[in-house]
């Protein structure tokens, strides 16, 4: 069941728990259990389908169905936050309260202007965040609250007409606000409303338009931009990958997702900046495998909490290393190479990127985990250091599995495994190193979308549901494995759940070797 069906079953379910009062079927229930346990149950069913409609909304993909109206709300929530506050004084319409009806003036107050002022409040609630939101669940959501303020209390009025004192009380007043005045039929007189109700409303829509950010995580929502860091320059693999889900963002969030580059320290720049950051949802980063779970390790000082300060959103994607090596090393198999490096120990070479980069950590696990002794042969950036390879000044190199293929097929290298569990779709024919022998063994490069740590569990899900779908769109699918990167997304849990393992995986083995970054 796709979460907008679900959202949409769950509102239906609130719907029907609430009209059945205004149907044969209430009475009918009511004399068989008792009014009592009626009450009870129906509260029970409501608060139950509510709860679920609660639950069901942060997951439902937003779908943008106009250009929302931002504005809106500043103006209709604080009369909507005046007629609940007004209306749950003095209401004859309130359940328990139908003996004001009988009274010598029911209708007093904001009872004046409109006997349902509670159904207006929900009903101006409800369309405030509708047009502002403008999406398909907001359409389902709040279109739902805005069916049941309006019908309801139509229903209402038709099931009071039974009450002898209704048709005196209907008569000074409108359902229609400041209908009965316009009329005639009522007059206006702001001392029965006085002022300390209003301002009780205004107080609270203060509050409440204050903390909307912390409290329901839509701070996207009022406009915000949101950001999304990169710890490199433009160009590079982190910056494509985040331009290409930050484009795809920005049309379904209807507002702009501007990519905001902060190089240097390895990404911990950007890190560092998103840890700062305020926890709204509004600045994000494109983080990876080595600024999130490396180079934390190989750092001085770590001026921000690695594991705490930032919030995992949803996993992108990843690309595996694969083992190559120059095409002239008398290796076909991963048993080859271990095999040669045991009888050379010392002797054969790998190159990598620079000390404390992802190919070298990789090279390091495959001499721990191979028990073979190696010599590292540090570059300044991977093309100099592939070259090498090809070259045979260098026997061997972990590197991205993509850009390799076709160098291969080439014949200017060969490709031992690949470094992941399963094989890839992009080279079904290549072994991985896990199935030649090496149990367990991965190593790659993964990208994913962080938030501050701090950041709301609604506003997480939110923009996870955004990165998702982002991920899942073909043309994202399509841009991203042309980039190398098989599309993974997931929930906040499961990336959170990766992302400690690795945090804890790479940090071990560095601190075992005494790894230093250049």
């Amino acid at each position: 069941m796709t979460p907008t069906l679900m959202l949409a079953l769950a509102s239906a379910a609130f719907l029907a728990t609430h009209f059945v009062s205004s149907t044969p079927l209430r009475p009918a229930l009511a004399a068989s259990i008792g009014e009592r346990p009626y009450q009870g149950l129906y509260s029970i069913a409501a608060f139950a389908s509510l709860g679920w409609m609660i639950w069901a909304y942060p997951a439902a993909p937003r779908e943008p169905l106009f250009s929302g109206f931002r504005e809106i709300p500043l103006v209709l929530m604080p009369i909507a936050f005046v007629l609940l506050a007004c209306g749950f004084y003095r209401n004859p319409t309130i359940v328990g309260f139908e003996k004001i009806l009988s009274s010598t003036d029911p209708a007093r107050g904001i009872i004046r202007i409109t006997r349902h002022p509670i159904m207006w409040g929900l009903m101006l609630w409800a369309a405030a965040h509708l047009i502002a939101l403008a999406s398909l669940r907001a359409l389902i959501f709040f279109g739902t609250m805005l069916l049941l303020a309006s019908l309801g209390s139509v229903l209402l009025d038709l099931r009071k007409r039974a009450n002898p004192d209704w048709a005196r009380f209907s008569a000074v007043t409108s359902h229609l606000p400041f209908q009965a005045i316009v009329q005639g039929r009522n007059r206006l007189d702001w001392r029965e409303i006085g002022w300390q109700r209003p301002l009780i409303g205004i107080a609270v829509f203060i509050i409440v338009f204050l903390l909307h950010p912390w409290l329901f995580g839509v701070a996207a929502a009022q406009g915000k931009p949101t950001r999304m860091l990169v710890g490199f320059a433009p160009g590079g693999a982190n910056d494509i990958i985040a331009r290409i889900v930050a484009a795809k963002m920005a049309q379904s969030l209807g507002q702009p997702v501007i990519v905001e580059n902060r190089p240097g320290a390895s990404g911990l720049i950007a890190a560092e900046a998103l840890a700062r950051a305020a926890p709204d949802g509004a600045t994000l980063m494109l983080g990876s495998t080595g600024t999130q779970t490396m180079a934390p390790h190989l750092a001085r000082q770590l001026p921000y909490d690695a594991l705490n300060g930032l919030a995992p959103v949803s996993l992108v994607g990843s690309t595996p290393n694969a083992l190559v090596v120059r095409p002239t090393l008398p290796a076909q198999s991963l048993e080859d190479v271990i095999e040669l490096a045991k009888q050379r120990p010392g002797l054969l070479t790998y190159a990598s990127s620079g000390n404390g980069t992802t190919l070298h950590l990789a090279g390091v696990l495959f001499e721990q985990m191979a028990e073979v002794r190696l010599v590292h042969v540090s570059y300044k950036g991977n093309a100099p250091a592939l070259n090498d390879v090809m070259g045979g000044q260098v026997d061997m190199i972990f590197s991205a599995l993509p850009p390799l293929l076709p160098l291969a097929r080439a014949g200017k290298l060969r490709i031992i495994g690949v470094a992941s569990l399963d094989r890839q779709r992009s080279a079904p024919d290549i072994p991985t190193l896990d199935e030649q022998g090496l149990r367990g063994y991965e190593s790659g490069t993964w990208y994913g979308v962080f938030a501050t740590g701090g950041t709301p569990a609604a506003t997480l899900a939110r923009l996870s549901q955004e990165v998702r779908k982002a991920v899942q769109d073909p043309k994202v699918r399509e841009a991203l494995l042309a980039q190398g990167v098989e599309p993974k997304p997931t929930t906040p849990a499961a990336f959170a759940q990766l992302f400690i393992a690795e945090y804890q995986r790479w940090g071990k083995l560095i601190r075992d070797t005494g790894i230093k970054a250049d």
